[in-house]
C-alpha cells in the first residue's frame, strides 16, 4: 500500500533477509541494506502486492529469542486489477527483544511454488 519502507523499522539493525532458492532474486542483505531495499521497493509505484500470513507457529529459545514459522501467500500484479501472479512460501524468522520492543533478526523466505 505505498508504505514498504515503514517495514525496515522492524527489524533489528543488524539483521538478515535471506531470499532463498526459487526467489526472483536470491541472496541475502543485511542492516542498513535492508532500509535500502524497503525503500526502493516502495518506489516501484507500478507493482501491487498482498501478503496473506497464516499456520503462525512460534517456540521460545533459550537464549530469550523467538523462532516464528509461518505460511506467505503473496499476490503481485504489475498492474492494478490486471491478473495477478501467486507465490506459496515458508517463512522462517528468529526475532530478538530490541530495548522496549521486538525486532526481526532474521527472516528466510522459501518460494514451495508460483501459481
Amino acid at each position: 500500500q505505498g508504505r514498504a519502507s515503514e517495514t525496515a523499522a522492524l527489524f533489528a539493525p543488524s539483521a538478515r533477509l535471506t531470499f532463498a532458492a526459487g526467489s526472483p532474486k536470491p541472496g541475502t542483505i543485511e542492516g542498513d541494506a535492508i532500509v535500502d531495499a524497503m525503500a526502493a521497493r516502495e518506489q516501484q509505484t507500478d507493482v501491487t502486492t498482498r501478503h496473506v500470513i497464516s499456520n503462525v507457529v512460534t517456540s521460545m529459545r533459550s537464549d530469550g529469542s523467538v523462532d516464528v514459522n509461518y505460511l506467505l501467500t503473496l499476490y503481485r500484479s504489475e498492474r492494478v486489477g490486471e491478473q495477478c501472479a501467486i507465490t506459496v512460501a515458508d517463512i522462517d524468522e528468529r526475532v530478538v527483544r530490541h530495548g522496549e520492543s521486538w525486532r526481526i533478526a532474521e527472516r528466510t523466505i522459501m518460494p514451495v511454488f508460483k501459481i
